[in-house]
């Protein structure tokens, strides 16, 4: 377990601890802020990851990067706007494997590449699963609330059960293949229970929070800067701070303005989770190409 590691676990359970001093609507505040500000921060310096691992070398037009992308963020909103059925499937397929593949990262250069993306998959999915079947009613109104769609809080548990059952099979399968594995996997299991714990006691929003937050986005941070500055030496954490910045402050901007022209939208969360599974696809490519050109290296 990494130093990383031991600390994200206290400040997973300190977070529960302020959360008892808090009403639900401040829980929910405060995790629609944390979301808005880590779990953006993130990944706002997808363009100068993309610029790095595209460029090879070469000069390349960070202009045309960023235009690409929002593109890519623009054909996302569309499809939510047309199919918010199919837009929430989708975010949750692209966030579970996203999840998954940082959390399983160590198992790259051992694994087959197609059996790493199904484990990572089934990992992911696992974890939303968990989450969902500890505050069904808040996932069922708010399903109905973006897709208009009623889902039955019992096909949640039926989902976290399969998706177990996958998970678990691939991880006896990589501990026969892969004995030296085992201690890695240890701690993945270790974690589960903190995450099962962390979501049993906390709203469903604070609970995403403290995972999004402590366990995935501070995380994916670290690695984008050894990527992008090939160290994480105090100076170049906050240069990854300052590169972010500008483009962070856009997104933020970009929120208010989506929130501010849907006149006819009652819920900020249903905008908030639009606009934040948009920029999961693009996002969650970018760190695929990051962990496979790390992976080559």
């Amino acid at each position: 377990m990494s130093k990383y590691d031991s600390l994200a676990i206290v400040i997973s359970f300190y977070s529960l601890w302020i959360s008892s001093y808090l009403s639900d609507i401040y829980e929910v505040i405060l995790g629609i802020i944390l979301i808005l500000t880590f779990g953006i921060y993130h990944g706002a310096n997808d363009i100068l990851i993309s610029s790095k691992f595209l460029s090879n070398g070469k000069a390349k037009n960070s202009i045309t990067i960023l235009v690409f992308y929002v593109f890519q963020v623009l054909l996302a909103l569309l499809l939510f706007y047309l199919s918010p059925l199919l837009g929430l499937l989708l975010f949750i397929l692209a966030s579970s494997y996203h999840f998954g593949e940082q959390q399983l990262s160590f198992l790259k250069t051992i694994l087959p590449e197609t059996y790493l993306r199904i484990y990572a998959l089934s990992y992911g999915l696992m974890l939303f699963f968990l989450l969902f079947m500890m505050h069904p009613a808040e996932v069922v109104a708010i399903v109905k609330q973006i897709t208009f769609f009623t889902i039955d809080a019992q096909h949640i548990y039926y989902g976290f059960v399969i998706f177990m059952c996958v998970f678990l099979l691939f991880t006896f399968l990589v501990l026969i293949a892969y004995p030296k594995s085992r201690g890695s996997l240890f701690y993945q299991f270790l974690f589960l229970g903190v995450y099962a714990i962390i979501f049993k006691v906390s709203s469903l929003i604070w609970g995403f929070a403290i995972y999004f937050i402590v366990w995935h986005s501070i995380p994916s941070m670290q690695l984008q800067t050894i990527f992008i500055y090939g160290s994480l030496s105090r100076f170049h954490f906050f240069k990854y701070v300052k590169d972010a910045f500008l483009y962070w402050i856009l997104s933020v901007l970009a929120i208010g303005l989506f929130y501010y022209f849907q006149s006819t939208s009652k819920f900020f969360i249903t905008v908030i989770f639009s606009f934040f599974s948009a920029i999961t696809y693009p996002h969650a490519f970018v760190i695929f190409k990051m962990l496979q050109q790390k992976k080559t290296e």
